[in-house]
């Protein structure tokens, strides 16, 4: 649970950039839900503002300075800018809007203080770009707010290893009290997928996940997923030729029993209803076998592989890869049949 601060206010870095709004939410893969989760803890109230305490994805009594959503990478792309989903603003009396940075960040690889030494792997201190945005620039609509970061970041994922990075907004405290909060993708009561994309950064500069695995009782303690999107594009020149990508509800199992002889079964889970194709292929890249393809509806599935082929011929021992792809993800895991 998160410690009871006596003060609250908020933001900002000044900058300078134009912002459209962006209503274009077809490759989103949260569904139709946006939730504006307040501040559950009922000794957050703040003495100077006692009916004031705040939201998980924003700004709280707790003094939270960022919010951040990691994503994966699987191909060399630019990252060129984010899209922002807000549920709520309100801008106090002085009718002074604050700023708000928007920042992209690669993942650290400094040990948490809070896990004695282990590699927590969330968001470095370093923006690798960021642009700013004024509060009354920002829509509350569901529909979007596009920001174009200050530069294109080239990420080198491939099909077998993504290049992970984080997208989130920052603000300073300041001496006045603007309100706001991103959406997120469940109120935190529900289940969420394990993944731990969604961090945030305290008053003390030190890091932490929502979903109190790195340091129970600092924390939420929800799985939950930020309504923030990746801005990209396969053309350093024509950026405007850029794609949305959103946090993925797709978990790809490692495969069981591997290695095996003469079946195996491959588990994934979906997190809402997806069209996807799961093919095996061989060291050569040659497509073995195609174990789906097409709609399927959210949940846990599993499927078994018998080591055959297309034609039903049973093939030589060796590595293959089995690769699970939707419209936005693709994820590719190694087996070993044994013969």
């Amino acid at each position: 649970m998160k410690n009871l601060i006596k003060n609250i206010a908020y933001t900002l870095v000044i900058g300078l950039i134009i912002v459209p709004n962006f209503a274009q939410q077809d490759t989103l893969n949260f569904g139709d839900v946006q939730h504006v989760v307040p501040n559950p803890y009922s000794e957050g109230t703040n003495l100077e503002w006692p009916n004031q305490k705040g939201y998980v994805a924003g700004t709280n009594v707790y003094r939270d300075i960022g919010k951040y959503q990691r994503f994966e990478f699987y191909s060399s792309n630019y990252i060129v800018g984010a899209v922002l989903y807000f549920g709520l603003i309100e801008i106090d009396n002085s009718n002074t809007p604050d700023t708000i940075t928007v920042v992209l960040k690669s993942l650290s690889n400094i040990a948490s203080d809070s896990t004695d030494g282990v590699y927590t792997f969330g968001p470095s201190d370093e923006n690798l770009a960021s642009a700013s945005i004024s509060l009354d620039q920002v829509d509350t609509t569901g529909a979007g707010t596009m920001v174009m970061f200050d530069e294109a970041i080239q990420m080198n994922g491939d099909d077998f290893t993504p290049d992970s990075f984080f997208i989130g907004i920052e603000w300073e405290l300041t001496d006045h009290l603007d309100t706001f909060t991103l959406f997120s993708d469940s109120t935190g009561a529900e289940l969420g997928d394990g993944f731990n994309r969604a961090w945030e950064k305290f008053e003390d500069e030190k890091y932490n996940d929502f979903n109190c695995v790195l340091s129970p009782g600092y924390c939420w303690g929800y799985d939950i997923d930020l309504w923030i999107g990746a801005v990209h594009s396969d053309n350093f020149v024509n950026i405007d030729n850029y794609q949305i990508l959103f946090p993925e509800k797709i978990k790809l199992h490692s495969a069981f029993p591997n290695p095996f002889n003469p079946s195996t079964n491959i588990k994934y889970d979906l997190f809402s209803d997806e069209i996807i194709s799961l093919n095996i292929h061989d060291l050569k890249g040659r497509q073995v076998k195609t174990l789906v393809n097409g709609f399927q509806s959210a949940g846990q599935h599993i499927l078994e592989w018998d080591s055959t082929n297309e034609k039903g011929q049973l093939v030589p021992g060796g590595v293959y890869f089995y690769t699970i792809q939707s419209k936005t993800f693709k994820k590719t895991k190694k087996f070993l049949l044994v013969k």
